[in-house]
């Protein structure tokens, strides 16, 4: 056992009042060192959570090196101070598991962290005080001894050996005497409870009561009872009288009882069931310790206070990193608070700001798009059903903060779950994220599943301006009839010229993309429409399903003109159509009067007077279907 000693590699420096700036920046630090140490505690050497964490810490050491030099800790009890500020005071019920705790206990009165400390360096610092976190009845040394072994170049160290008080107590006293009458060392007792003898050396305790720690310990005493003969102070030259008065007179040191005195009871090592329980539940709360939260604080405290670029993009990439794991674990709130944060800090006002952390910050929220994140949370929306309100609310404000892009994860989703309220989060989430880019909803809109491609129309039929436009003119050949339908009505709701650009869907297999077409034509008093209408009527037109030409007659007699009605005038009144009584041709005489009637001049009003008094059956018959078809609409559009 060594005796006591300082171990001082450099001076202790007197205490100085640390400036607000210095202090606030100290405290940071420190904040980030102990959840650097807790994630050491918790993972292996080399583990990915540990090798980040370190690397966090020696961001913080840079950043402060940058700005006060090197740093200076003073350890008291259960506290940590920095010049004469008190940065850290270990919680109630936590000293077994506290750094600071550590330092105390093996006699470390302060620290120092000089500028240029290296990873490697840092890294070593931490497996030595793993590695004495808790000793252990057969650990040899203890992190001073370790430390001085190690050499560190950048981290400086005072201390003081620990005297262990766990062993029994030698009173060396009458060490001389024995010597003087020959006899065995190996016969002396331990002295009772407490009594020690105190002659001004400094208390020397054996690691055990035999063998040859116990011979070190009797040297140690010899050599201090030698030195007192040197002063004048030679136990043996003491009178016996005097002797028992001084121990007579000397409190007994209860606190110096060995564990190994026989009066000690085994009971008092023993635990209740209640408190084996306890126990393993402090273990399990522990090996469940999730401290996310805080990485995610220190991390956000390091950008806010970084001004090196290069330090503040590795604090960056870390934070992608947890991010990762965030999702993994579900934790989406933390993940909420974490973005919101670094929004915040991406339009924080502030002139003193330098250029480069907006685009940094941007990168950041870019980088989301990696694969594996997107994988991810692709598989955490499946999981999630209508019972999880408050976990899909949650993810959706998260996902506000992804790039575009993941719209191409997120919409397939779409058709695999069953839960409602995930459709409609990942719908209005497609829709947010769509006001800063169209692209990757564009590429979803190709799909060929007709179900998506209709839930996905209603977020763009909510969009506007040119780009959507576009849109809605490829998904006017989209396979879903429903999809077309919606797409044209959309188009010509928003411009109603554009009916002569979609004209060629007058022939669309469905029925309501034909009926939108015509009733786009309708509305259009435009020469340019009424010749598309013309020469569509011309070509083949009696092959074509019997309500369509009806239909066609009808949207004609809305938007003709003065040509209109000269073509119609033929077709119902043509002398070439009279040898005819076929169905097709009787059905084209119905529509040209259906035509004029719904023209309403006078040019048309004489055309059918003409007809109603026809000489000719088929053209008779033909006016009197054509009056009644337009009572008929006219009905139906006052019902």
């Amino acid at each position: 056992m060594l005796t006591a000693k300082t171990t001082e590699q450099k001076k202790q420096s007197p205490d100085i009042t640390l400036s607000e700036t210095e202090l606030k920046d100290a405290v940071h630090l420190l904040k980030v060192f102990l959840q650097t140490w807790k994630n050491y505690g918790l993972y292996p050497e080399g583990h990915a959570a540990s090798s980040k964490s370190l690397e966090s810490l020696m961001t913080a050491f840079a950043d402060f090196f940058s700005k006060h030099g090197d740093l200076g800790l003073v350890v008291e009890n259960e506290r940590l101070l920095c010049g004469d500020s008190v940065i850290h005071e270990v919680p109630s019920g936590a000293s077994s598991e506290d750094v600071v705790s550590l330092f105390y206990r093996d006699g470390i009165h302060w620290l120092e962290f000089q500028q240029g400390l290296p990873l490697q360096e840092l890294s070593l610092f931490f497996s030595i005080l793993k590695k004495y976190k808790s000793l252990q009845a057969e650990t040899e040394g203890d992190i001073v001894t370790e430390l001085i072994d190690a050499d560190l170049a950048y981290i400086n160290f005072k201390a003081i050996d620990i005297l262990w008080q766990d062993y029994p107590l030698l009173d060396f006293s009458d060490l001389n005497a024995l010597t003087e009458t020959g006899q065995d060392f190996s016969q002396i007792e331990p002295a009772g409870t407490g009594q020690q003898k105190r002659t001004g050396q400094t208390d020397t305790f054996g690691k055990s009561a035999t063998g040859s720690s116990l011979h070190g310990a009797l040297q140690e005493a010899s050599s201090a009872g030698a030195s007192g003969a040197e002063t004048g102070e030679d136990a043996s030259q003491i009178a016996p009288d005097e002797i028992e008065k001084q121990k007579s007179s000397e409190p007994d040191d209860t606190s110096a009882r060995s564990i190994a005195d026989p009066s000690f009871s085994e009971e008092l090592w023993k635990i209740s069931s209640a408190e084996y329980e306890e126990l393993q539940k402090m273990v399990q709360e522990e090996e469940n310790w999730d401290n996310t939260e805080d990485v995610f604080e220190v991390l956000v405290a390091i950008l806010q206070g970084q001004t090196d670029k290069f330090n503040f993009s590795a604090a960056l990439d870390f934070t992608l990193e947890e991010v990762v794991d965030t999702i993994e674990q579900g934790e989406f709130g933390l993940l909420l608070n974490l973005f919101q944060s670094l929004h915040q800090l991406l339009y924080r006002n502030t002139t003193a700001e330098p250029a480069w952390v907006r685009p940094l910050i941007e990168r950041f929220f870019e980088d989301l798009s990696l694969p594996e994140i997107f994988n991810l949370i692709g598989a955490k929306l499946l999981t999630l059903n209508d019972s999880d309100t408050e976990k899909i609310d949650t993810l959706r404000q998260v996902l506000l903060y992804f790039p575009p892009d993941v719209i191409l994860v997120l919409d397939p989703i779409i058709l695999q779950t069953r839960s409602l309220k995930v459709q409609n989060m990942i719908l209005e989430v497609t829709e947010h994220l769509c006001l800063k880019d169209m692209s990757p909803l564009e590429k979803m809109l190709d799909h060929p599943d007709k179900e998506l491609g209709e839930k996905l129309l209603a977020v763009l039929s909510r969009l506007k301006g040119e780009r959507a436009n576009k849109i809605f003119l490829k998904m006017v050949e989209h396979p879903s009839e429903k999809v077309r339908a919606q797409a044209v009505n959309v188009l010509m709701a928003q411009d109603p010229k554009i009916v002569a650009k979609l004209f060629s869907l007058i022939d669309d297999p469905y029925e309501e993309v034909r009926k939108e077409i015509l009733a786009g034509v309708a509305r259009q008093k435009s020469t340019t429409v009424e010749n598309l209408l013309l020469k569509y009527m011309k070509d083949n037109f009696d092959k074509k399903d019997p309500e369509h030409i009806l239909a066609c007659y009808e949207a004609l007699g809305a938007c003709g003109s003065v040509t209109a009605a000269q073509f119609l005038k033929r077709i119902l009144l043509g002398q070439g159509w009279n040898r005819f009584t076929g169905f097709g041709r009787e059905l084209q005489r119905q529509g040209a009067a259906t035509a004029l009637a719904l023209m309403d001049t006078w040019e048309t009003k004489d055309i059918l007077l003409e007809a109603s008094k026809s000489r000719h059956q088929v053209i008779r018959q033909a006016f009197q279907k054509a009056m009644a078809r337009i009572d008929a609409l006219r009905g139906n559009n006052n019902g």
